[in-house]
């Protein structure tokens, strides 16, 4: 472990890689302002110094990579609007422009998730007053050609204030979002293309949402969320156990399906975190209860099927901030 300094930071960081491939943290500061920091070239082990792209904040920041190649920043004002702030020029110049901060409105009540379609467009959800799951996305125009910001609109719900809320790409390009709900279950809700007959609001053209389907469990965090090598969704969070569970898509032969809720051991204080690495198996990371971190991957077996390897200890003591 090693320090990249900061001064009391309020909140946990996000990360992000550039587009040059250099990673990119983000960080709220005791000044309520919203900090950052970057590799100095890509993979090095040193790094810039703390620089703060001001305002002031009742989130931590959450950070994306544009299909333009420019990092976008979304963090919740003190009047619970969401604000927005991204580089306008080459990401790897010295000192890269960034915008002023923008407000896209809204009343958010839990720190927002922003992700990028296949088609290049930002998307952002957010918990509501109303406890119910919000969207606000860019709108690609032909006539004239513009990107704008679509209003917010409510996708139903009944949310619990667990940790952000997940959503990815699938498969075939259309999004997914899985959140706990207030009866501590996981509930997924997903785009599908208009003529599949599966949703109740649906429009003439393009895609809708679907209706919300239960995924079962009862659960202690947040869902998090990978798209597998294969393509299917993989779910992971901490049950009332504080174990971490985990529970996957598979094909049936007609359709996809999820398989039943499996525990993964462990005795976690936080939710977990994952992703995939470069040859396509997943990785987990979470707290302990003796307040380090612990990790968690899976494993080719002589047969050729997957499982997930003891938990290894990573240490770090660190502290768990509020999501």
């Amino acid at each position: 472990w090693a320090s990249l300094g900061g001064v009391y930071l309020r909140g946990g960081p996000t990360v992000v890689k550039a587009s040059d491939g250099r990673l990119v943290l983000f960080a709220r500061g005791v000044d309520r302002a919203i900090w950052y920091k970057a590799q100095t070239s890509p993979n090095s082990a040193t790094w810039t110094s703390w620089q703060s792209l001001g305002g002031r904040f009742a989130s931590s920041p959450v950070g994306l990579l544009s299909s333009e190649g420019f990092l976008h920043v979304f963090a919740v004002g003190q009047d619970r609007t969401l604000l927005h702030k991204f580089q306008f020029d080459n990401v790897t110049s010295a000192q890269p422009d960034w915008s002023s901060w923008q407000s896209l409105g809204g009343s958010l009540t839990s720190l927002p998730s922003a992700v990028l379609d296949t088609e290049g467009l930002i998307h952002v959800f957010a918990r509501g007053p109303d406890r119910a799951l919000w969207h606000k996305g860019q709108i690609g125009e032909h006539q004239p050609r513009s990107v704008r910001w679509s209003d917010w609109k409510s996708l139903g719900g009944v949310l619990s204030s667990g940790p952000r809320v997940p959503s990815i790409s699938n498969s075939v390009g259309l999004l997914e979002i899985i959140v706990r709900a207030s009866d501590k279950a996981y509930w997924q809700k997903f785009q599908v293309p208009n003529h599949a007959g599966v949703c109740s609001n649906c429009t003439d053209n393009g895609v809708s949402w679907s209706d919300w389907q239960c995924l079962g469990g009862i659960f202690s965090s947040g869902p998090s969320v990978v798209l597998s090598s294969d393509g299917t969704v993989e779910l992971f969070g901490r049950g009332p156990d504080k174990a971490l569970w985990h529970k996957g898509q598979y094909y049936d032969g007609a359709e996809l399906s999820w398989k039943r809720w499996a525990s993964l051991g462990g005795l976690l204080s936080t939710g977990p975190e994952t992703a995939v690495r470069a040859d396509g198996l997943i990785n987990v990371f979470a707290r302990g209860l003796d307040k380090n971190v612990w990790h968690k991957t899976q494993q080719v077996t002589t047969n050729g099927t997957l499982e997930f390897s003891h938990w290894s200890l990573l240490g770090g003591s660190t502290k768990s901030f509020p999501c």
